[in-house]
């Protein structure tokens, strides 16, 4: 059974390597990108399930965090995109509101396993090795799903098109989330430190660019309402 769920955790993983490439490279709104983005958000369903149950058997709790990652990256923004800026119905609604806190838990506890390895309290080898990447990912972690949970509470307030950010946001951050585990598992000639943060160090000046592209594309003047708001000089 273990060897059927790690082969499904595999196909999926690489359905959603595939899907979300489509996804991020054809034109936003259209056909191939939404039956991909779709495709993308189910394969990382699949992968965060079977994550959990091979952790069960096969103890990798570093492997397990960033598929947990890059599923609650996927789901806000799907969310985003699926509901824009209305309410959540029913059973969305009372997962996200669960999800969230959840989620911002595991970053504040990422970074606590981080800082006890940094300041000598914990000692088990594995965590000595990677706490540098256990705090990045944790910092990251807490500070993405912290911004969700003062949006769900009202501590921040959504603009207009909050939801498009949120979407490019999610399912960017996702891919790399995702595009790290793949790098993690199948390269072994680079350090460490560089296959795990390398894809972030790449992606996230990508994801500002073009969060910071559609920004201006949404607040550029609308020349119809200027040519409307013109006085009659008769």
């Amino acid at each position: 059974m273990i060897h059927i769920f790690l082969v499904i955790h595999i196909i999926a993983g690489f359905a959603a390597l595939v899907t979300g490439f489509i996804a991020i490279t054809t034109q936003k709104g259209k056909g191939w990108h939404i039956y991909s983005g779709r495709l993308y958000f189910w394969s990382m369903i699949i992968v965060a399930i079977t994550a959990i149950i091979l952790s069960a058997v096969r103890p990798n709790l570093f492997l397990l965090f960033i598929s947990l990652f890059s599923f609650y990256l996927t789901w806000s923004g799907y969310r985003a995109i699926r509901w824009k800026n209305n309410p959540l119905p029913g059973i969305a609604h009372i997962f996200d509101r669960l999800l969230v806190p959840l989620f911002f838990a595991a970053g504040i506890a990422m970074i606590g396993l981080a800082l006890g390895a940094i300041f000598e309290l914990l000692h088990h080898p594995l965590l000595q090795k990677t706490k540098i990447i256990i705090l990045v990912f944790g910092i990251i972690f807490a500070a993405l799903t912290g911004r969700d949970l003062a949006l769900r509470i009202g501590w921040l307030v959504k603009t207009k098109f909050q939801w498009m950010f949120e979407h490019i946001q999610g399912m960017l951050a996702a891919y790399i989330a995702t595009f790290t585990a793949f790098l993690v598992v199948n390269v072994t000639f680079l350090p460490m430190a560089v296959v795990w943060l390398a894809p972030t160090v790449i992606g996230t000046p990508v994801i500002a660019y073009w969060v910071r592209k559609y920004k201006r594309k949404f607040n550029r003047p609308n020349p119809s309402s200027k040519q409307s708001g013109k006085k009659n000089p008769a």
